[in-house]
């Protein structure tokens, strides 16, 4: 859950919500399996680098950039990486691979294991979870409690958790089990959990700072484009951008051991819902500087926040669903807003047109698509054309089983999720029992484009390189 997807793999979807990139070929699990970048001795610091989805094995590239959040809770530990599975099939690791539910048992074996075996060794052990790997890291603290490790033998910094207790997508719906897919939303992290951790979100990272009023519809919206742009970028963060993180805040007399942050977006970024329109020639940077002050006011109202900023301020420790709308306060503050947002958006939009950036010229694109074979290759065979479209209706005929996954998803799981929700809420809110459902449905419909599209896209992406290759 943790690299990028392609740059244009969400133009016009509409929507998913946990994110939950780049894929990698699968590696079957093996609870024994660990990579080890450094040969330790007992008695040190260690951190434990875990990837994210589609990242089973980390690079030393990977590992430097969590060494930096590793520093910050154990300073002067040996950073190694860990393998885990990291599946997330249908999408982001292939049609074939592990589903989340799967990756994520085998994922905790593996990280429990490991964590205790070097705290029978003697070593204070510091571990990052990033995406997928977070999640992983949640289930792992109760196992490494019930099995007796010392409160400070271990720590934890997590960073674009979708089990985040207020604001992870898998809590938003907690409770809903989507089989054909393979995954269940299992809740939050542990608030409560007796060893030191850290969790470090990115406003309008889809996964873990997914809108808890899904009825908004263009919020919803932004966190899936969020999952693209923002979710994959925490080891870019600078340490100014990490120390000046903000400290979400808890419940009243909260006594826990873990600590929120919030790292907004930089007062130079556009919503993530509005960065596909970045590079249309001449209108783009116009288009996007006009709408994204007005924009911002609108997609900020799917947040539980008085100041109507892109993260919720409730308490942090709380395990929090969804829910239907935003107070009164926060609707006034965004109606105050707006007059100087829209204000804002159109001085910058004329500034733009008075002032022209440049921008590079796209001929190049369609000149590499039409030069073909130009360049004076061979001719593929027979065969090698025969095996060639073989692979390629291969590839698409593979598509059938992640839409079929889909469609039963939404005609038999939505619906008894539906059903639930309406019942428990029957007596007790009759407002809930008719709404919850319809901001439950605006959310999973959403999350389904998504998912279709992303496998559709992949696929396609798949064939044509397939084809290209042929002349």
């Amino acid at each position: 859950m943790n690299t990028a997807l392609r740059p244009y793999a969400t133009a016009g979807v509409t929507l998913i919500s946990a994110g939950l990139l780049a894929a990698t070929p699968m590696v079957s699990a093996s609870p024994d399996l660990v990579l080890r970048a450094v040969q330790l001795t007992a008695g040190q610091d260690v951190g434990l680098v875990v990837g994210g989805t589609g990242t089973p094995i980390p690079g030393p590239d990977y590992i430097a950039g969590a060494d930096a959040y590793i520093q910050r809770i154990l300073p002067g530990a040996i950073s190694q990486g860990v393998f885990t599975p990291e599946g997330g099939s249908p999408i982001y690791t292939g049609v074939k691979s592990l589903p989340f539910d799967t990756s994520f048992a085998q994922g905790t074996t593996i990280l429990t294991s490991e964590i205790e075996q070097q705290v029978a060794a003697g070593n204070i052990v510091a571990v990052y979870g990033e995406s997928q790997s977070s999640t992983i890291s949640g289930m792992v603290m109760p196992h490494l409690q019930q099995d007796g490790v010392a409160a400070d033998a271990v720590k934890f910094v997590l960073v674009g958790d979708p089990s985040n207790p207020d604001g992870g997508l898998l809590e938003r719906f907690d409770g809903l089990s989507l089989p054909s897919l393979g995954i269940t939303f299992s809740g939050a992290t542990p608030p409560d959990t007796v060893y030191d951790t850290t969790i470090y979100t990115q406003e309008y990272d889809g996964f873990a700072d997914f809108p808890k009023f899904t009825l908004n519809f263009l919020a919803d919206l932004n966190a899936f484009l969020g999952i693209e742009y923002v979710h994959p970028t925490y080891q870019d963060l600078t340490d100014e951008q990490l120390n000046n993180a903000i400290a979400l805040p808890t419940t009243e007399g909260y006594d826990g051991n873990t600590t929120y942050y919030m790292v907004p977006m930089a007062d130079d970024q556009v919503l993530p819902l509005l960065r596909l329109f970045e590079g249309i020639p001449l209108i783009g940077k116009p288009l996007v500087d006009l709408l994204n002050p007005a924009l911002t006011q609108i997609v900020n109202l799917g947040y539980d926040n008085p100041d109507n900023q892109g993260w919720d301020v409730g308490q942090a420790n709380v395990p929090t669903t969804f829910g239907l709308f935003p107070s009164t306060e926060q609707l006034m503050t965004a109606l105050n807003n707006m007059g100087p947002a829209l204000q804002q958006g159109f001085e910058a939009f004329v500034n733009d047109l008075e002032h022209p950036a440049s921008t590079a010229d796209s001929s190049g694109v369609f000149a590499d698509l039409l030069s073909g074979s130009s360049a004076g290759g061979a001719l593929p065979s027979f065969t090698d054309i025969v095996n060639g479209l073989s692979s390629a209706v291969s590839q698409g005929y593979a598509t059938l089983l992640p839409t079929a996954d889909i469609i039963t998803s939404l005609l038999l799981n939505m619906p008894a999720y539906d059903i639930s929700l309406f019942t428990e809420n029957l007596f007790s809110n009759p407002l809930d029992a008719i709404g919850l459902p319809l901001a439950a449905d605006t959310g999973l419909l959403t999350l389904a484009a998504g998912i279709e599209f992303m496998v559709l896209q992949e696929t396609a992406s798949s064939i044509s390189t397939t084809l290209q290759d042929l002349f």
